[in-house]
């Protein structure tokens, strides 16, 4: 069951003439900041390698860029070992551009090594 999400986006880059969109999720604390949770990628069911048609990327006349907090709908994890952080999106929900964050959250958004490479 698809559930709405807010993603910060870390990075928007071409993928076989469209867009590969990935960020971390963020849940909304009571004082307005967020709590930074885990990577997430995007991936669209109907596409080949699962790229997000560019105009999916287009909310407002302006391309999502980093730092920017989207709302999207996130169906199920694809479940791939190699890359536990893809997700199918769901495509009745349209994605909206909810805020915007602060360079000040970078010290969060750094994951440790033992993240990075699969370890603790």
């Amino acid at each position: 069951m698809a559930k709405k999400e807010l993603l910060l986006v870390l990075a928007n880059s071409q993928k076989n003439g469209d867009c590969c969109v990935a960020g971390k999720l963020l849940t909304p604390k009571r004082d307005g900041t967020y709590d930074v949770g885990r990577w997430i990628r995007p991936i669209h069911p109907d596409t080949k390698e699962g790229e997000i048609p560019s105009e999916m990327t287009l909310i407002d006349e302006q391309w999502l860029a980093p730092f920017d907090v989207i709302e999207i709908g996130l169906d199920k994890p694809l479940r791939n070992p190699h890359h536990p952080e893809d997700w199918l999106i769901d495509l009745n929900i349209m994605w909206r551009r909810a805020s915007y964050i602060s360079k000040g959250y970078l010290p969060q958004l750094c994951d440790g090594l033992g993240d990075l490479w699969g370890k603790s």
